[in-house]
């Protein structure tokens, strides 16, 4: 039971962070309008696509272990 808690603050803490990343990063660019060379877009783009994918995997790696620790 302990341990299932542990999982999901560390589940928590880091979909909270890979969110507030993205939003740091979208603040960003809208104060400076979007004024960035192609590369740095592709790179912002990539980075947010890293973080939404890591979100993602989170979120379905610790419900697919709960599912396996439950059968």
């Amino acid at each position: 039971m302990k341990t299932k808690r542990i999982i999901n603050l560390i589940k928590f803490i880091a979909i909270s962070g890979n969110v507030i990343f993205i939003f740091s990063i979208l603040y960003d660019r809208l104060t400076e309008l979007f004024a960035v060379t192609f590369d740095q877009f592709l790179g912002y783009m990539i980075l947010a696509a890293l973080l939404i994918i890591n979100t993602f995997l989170v979120v379905k790696g610790a419900d697919h272990a709960n599912m396996n620790r439950s059968n």
